[in-house]
């Protein structure tokens, strides 16, 4: 990721979609250093009943300073669309393996639709990739899932590792 810099490219990190005061209030509910299992019940249950968290599992908030800035990003395809040769064209980008598959899907701020004209063929859909492009705040919605950001894709290449620095697997 450090040739990217080089070309004015800021390497995003998945917190980094997430406006500080609603990511303090996820932080808090998505820590896992409780010490037994009564104890994580305990906190889902408060979670489940704290409107500020639910809106923040919601939120289609955005930090604005990335509009229009050349970013780049490392996380998963969710397939929305494929052309007739198979190759997908319409996808959202989540920070980790089965996002929208999994109840709830992260939030809107959390998710980022991207289109690519001619397709793409990743193979595996469980490995993750960087994507390299133009990001807006721009909603778009699907029966998958509600993004709160937009990448215009330049290029796409494989990433080693956990994409997600925010949520504990």
């Amino acid at each position: 990721m450090e040739r990217f810099k080089s070309l004015n490219i800021h390497e995003l990190r998945w917190q980094d979609l997430i406006p500080e005061t609603e990511r303090e209030l996820l932080r808090q509910y998505q820590q896992k250093d409780t010490s037994s299992f009564e104890d994580q019940m305990m906190q889902s249950i408060r979670a489940s009943i704290d409107k500020k968290y639910i809106n923040a599992m919601l939120s289609t908030n955005t930090v604005d300073i990335w509009h229009g800035r050349a970013v780049s990003i490392s996380g998963f395809i969710v397939p929305i669309e494929t052309n007739e040769n198979r190759a997908i064209t319409h996808f959202f980008v989540v920070p980790y393996y089965g996002a929208c598959i999994h109840f709830p899907p992260p939030p809107p701020n959390q998710i980022i639709y991207a289109q690519v004209e001619d397709g793409i063929n990743i193979g595996e859909i469980d490995n993750p990739f960087t994507f390299v492009g133009t990001l807006s705040e721009e909603l778009f919605e699907d029966p998958i899932a509600t993004s709160a950001y937009v990448l215009d894709v330049v290029s796409i290449e494989t990433f080693y590792g956990q994409p997600d620095d925010f949520r504990q697997h």
